[in-house]
């Protein structure tokens, strides 16, 4: 009986406390944010702007230099690869809303086509082992020279082009709170080229009188292009006088062909005796497309930026946007492994000085990689 009564001491307390609480609202339940669909007069918008982003990709290491002693010992392994900078793109759009609606339609075009170089002067002491990019291997210098000058470039080119097709929502979320929730379809064409050149002089030595002087060309290509479905939201905070805060995220799920092709081009010219002229010693060419796949490749795209808006006597409401955007999309970029080496045989006496250890490309392996544009942009948006 006891137990009972606590019971039910217990719930007259709580009801009471929760009484006391619905008191503070004087009996009715807290507010909600109320949300509504507005109502717009319809008209075009167009949208303008600049992006200045750095690119980013795993595929741009043009070089490998290993030294190694007489007895094969490796005794360093440096890699060199392009380093992307900042650098400009644009942005175009053409939009449509409803009169009398919420609702819109868009079409936008993300650009950003450029290149990157990157150099490097070497001198080597003892045999050098290079790995040039792609797929072979070469042994500049021997034991009893050791004098070696390579002059290496590599450039690495970006062709991106992404193209939105979306259809819009807008939803008044509070009094200052605007979002418009869209969805649709997008296309994407990535070509990430990397280029190398490489100038190498070996010297023999004064016994021998000979240099030799190699120069090699080489290129993987990487193409992707693939259209999916999409869905995003953009959000604008009103601070006032015409200020807002905006935020957007979108993602895309894209099917598409990932291809890749490389190729090498190498030829030696020797010199035996101070007075005697460079004569071609050797030449090889190789070539090799990889068979075209299909993959499923997730893209991503986020902003966050200050904006703000005028709106002129005759209903022209012009808009600027200054901010920051992160896009990034998965497994679009296809390389050759560069791990896949094979070990060349440490120099002997009896060894040509640019003994070569060519690598077929249909012998490697491949993987792919992710690329990312990142930067700030400024936007200009007209409503008429």
């Amino acid at each position: 009986m006891k137990k009972y009564t606590k019971l039910c001491l217990a719930t007259l307390c709580f009801i009471s406390s929760v009484s006391a609480f619905a008191d503070g609202y004087k009996g009715e339940a807290p507010p909600l944010v109320p949300v509504t669909i507005p109502s717009f007069a319809g008209g075009f918008e167009f949208s303008l702007g600049a992006l200045y982003m750095t690119p980013d990709s795993s595929n741009l290491d043009y070089l490998v230099v290993q030294s190694i002693g007489w007895e094969a010992v490796n005794t360093s392994d440096v890699d060199y690869a392009v380093n992307p900078g900042y650098n400009w793109g644009f942005v175009l759009g053409l939009g449509y809303v409803f009169p009398n609606t919420a609702n819109d339609v868009k079409l936008d075009w993300m650009y950003f086509h450029n290149n990157f170089k990157s150099s490097e002067f070497i001198v080597g002491g003892d045999a050098q082992l290079v790995s040039f990019v792609p797929g072979f291997q070469m042994e500049l210098g021997d034991s009893s020279s050791g004098n070696v000058t390579l002059n290496a470039n590599g450039t690495v080119k970006y062709d991106f082009d992404a193209v939105d097709l979306t259809f819009g929502q807008y939803l008044n979320i509070g009094p200052r709170l605007q979002t418009r929730l869209f969805t649709g379809l997008r296309y994407m064409r990535l070509d990430d080229d990397l280029s190398t050149e490489y100038a190498a002089i070996t010297n023999r030595g004064v016994s021998t009188g000979s240099v030799s002087s190699t120069f090699v060309d080489g290129s993987v290509n990487s193409s992707f292009n693939g259209l999916g479905p999409m869905v995003g939201m953009k959000a604008d905070y009103y601070l006032g006088t015409g200020f807002s805060l905006s935020g957007g995220i979108d993602m895309a799920l894209l099917v598409g062909q990932l291809s890749l092709n490389a190729d090498s081009q190498v030829a030696v010219f020797t010199q035996s005796g101070s007075t005697a002229p460079y004569r071609l010693t050797d030449a090889e060419n190789v070539d090799y497309s990889y068979d075209s796949q299909q993959v499923i490749a997730p893209g991503f795209d986020a902003k966050f930026a200050l904006n703000y808006k005028y709106q002129f006597n005759n209903g022209t409401l012009l808009g600027l946007e200054l901010g920051y955007q992160v896009t990034k999309y998965i497994d679009v970029v296809e390389q050759i492994d560069t791990g896949d080496v094979a070990a060349v045989a440490a120099p002997d006496a009896g060894r040509s000085t640019m003994a070569q250890a060519f690598q077929d490309f249909e012998n490697r392996d491949t993987d792919v990689t992710n690329f990312r544009l990142a930067g700030p942009y400024l936007t200009m948006n007209v409503k008429i």
